[in-house]
């Protein structure tokens, strides 16, 4: 079976694969290039990474490695996602009664005695932890939005463990509001 790579001429980009099992040579779009069936796979598991080299002068072309390099805004928003995801599962972890989506609902709920299971964390305790770890959050938000530079986010520390310790919370400390068994 022949493996045909249909390519954009000007910036080697990928547009499609033909096989002459199923498309007869002549019906391939041009520009194309055969391939061999390992390359065919690479390029299929690792689809956007692989482009013709169009900058040879010899009558075969072939395969260049083009891996995504990440951009600033896709590195913030990828470090926003685990920021949140994070704060989300702290606040599940210690507050089951809570999901991270009533997070916010619940630090300006005037009473939220109504919504604690069994009384064995104060309604202030609540709102101080929530507080802590949003406003930790919001700290760490800013800094990822506020960089101006990949090596300046990779500097940003978005573990657990700095997020527990800019919250305040200690980290051995249990706060769930589950019953006991």
């Amino acid at each position: 079976m022949k493996i045909f790579a249909n390519y954009d001429d000007v910036t080697g980009e990928i547009l499609g694969f033909y096989t002459n099992d199923i498309h007869i040579e002549e019906n391939v779009p041009i520009p194309y290039v055969e391939i061999t069936e390992e390359e065919w796979r690479n390029c299929l598991e690792n689809q956007g990474d692989y482009k013709i080299n169009t900058d040879t002068d010899t009558d075969t072309l072939e395969l260049k490695y083009n891996p995504h390099i990440p951009t600033l805004l896709e590195i913030k928003e990828t470090k926003l996602k685990e920021i949140r995801t994070i704060t989300g599962d702290l606040i599940d972890s210690r507050y089951k009664p809570f999901d991270r989506e009533n997070l916010f609902v619940l630090e300006n709920k005037p009473d939220i005695n109504d919504y604690l299971t069994g009384e064995r964390v104060g309604k202030q305790t609540v709102k101080d932890n929530i507080l802590s770890i949003r406003t930790a959050c919001n700290d760490l938000e800013s800094q990822i939005e506020s960089a101006a530079s990949i090596e300046e986010i990779e500097l940003i520390d978005t573990s657990e463990g700095n997020l527990m310790q800019l919250a305040g919370w200690a980290i051995e400390e249990n706060t769930t509001t589950e019953t006991p068994a």
